[in-house]
């Protein structure tokens, strides 16, 4: 579930930031993973490209949708991206609460 919580950070640094301005969305990602004791590495403005750029793909492949550069440049597949993981990091806490709170 981890990789799926960094992903959705980085799909809201994304929509906070854009696609333009990589150095905030390095520098925000980097700092939430840090704050969380997980990772003390900071990564460079390319290295987050790459990593949406991937993530883009899964995305495409999961949901079947051809997103042109327009979708990008209007955040529209990042909004997708964002409310998809959330959903999903949603529904997996959803999940251990229950599991967590039946009687043994």
């Amino acid at each position: 579930m981890e990789k799926v919580e960094e992903d959705m950070m980085l799909a809201y640094s994304l929509r906070r930031h854009g696609l333009e301005i990589w150095e905030m969305v390095a520098a925000e990602f980097s700092n939430s993973i840090s704050d969380q004791g997980r990772c003390i590495l900071q990564f460079s403005s390319v290295e987050y490209q790459v990593k949406y750029e991937s993530l883009k793909e899964c995305f495409k492949s999961l949901y079947q949708k051809d997103f042109t550069e327009e979708d990008d440049a209007e955040s529209g597949f990042i909004k997708l991206m964002a409310d998809k993981l959330t959903k999903t990091y949603r529904d997996y806490w959803t999940e251990e609460v229950k599991v967590m709170d039946t009687p043994l």
